[in-house]
C-alpha cells in the first residue's frame, strides 16, 4: 500500500519507523471506476470533474458522501492510534544528553 515505498526508504537509510494505518473500506467494497479520476495524483479533488460526473451521475453524490464518512472516520481512528503510541512511548524520547 502507500506505506511500502517509505518502509523501503526508510529501511535503505536504517531510519526507525513505524507504520500506522488507518483503513476507510472493507475489503469486499469497490469504489466506482470513476472515483479515482475526480482527484490528481496527491488525492486532492479536481472539482470540474466532479461537477461533470455528478450532472452525468446523481447517484455518485451517495458514494462521494459514503466515501467522505469512511475517510473521517479512518483519520479519527488514525489519530487516537498515534496519540496512543506517543503516550506508550513518551518516556523513549525523552532521554537527555549526558554531556554537560
Amino acid at each position: 500500500m502507500e506505506s511500502g515505498p517509505v518502509h523501503q526508504w526508510a529501511t535503505s537509510f536504517r531510519v526507525p519507523r513505524i507504520v500506522i494505518r488507518a483503513i476507510s473500506d472493507s475489503a469486499d467494497e469497490s469504489l466506482r471506476a470513476e472515483i479515482p479520476r475526480l482527484v490528481d495524483e496527491y488525492g486532492r479533488p479536481r472539482l470540474a470533474r466532479i461537477i461533470v460526473a455528478l450532472a452525468r451521475n446523481p447517484a455518485l453524490s451517495l458514494d462521494l458522501w459514503r466515501l467522505g464518512r469512511a475517510g473521517q472516520k479512518a483519520g479519527k481512528n488514525l489519530g487516537r492510534a498515534l496519540h496512543q503510541f506517543i503516550e506508550l512511548n513518551m518516556g523513549q524520547f525523552d532521554r537527555k544528553d549526558p554531556s554537560p
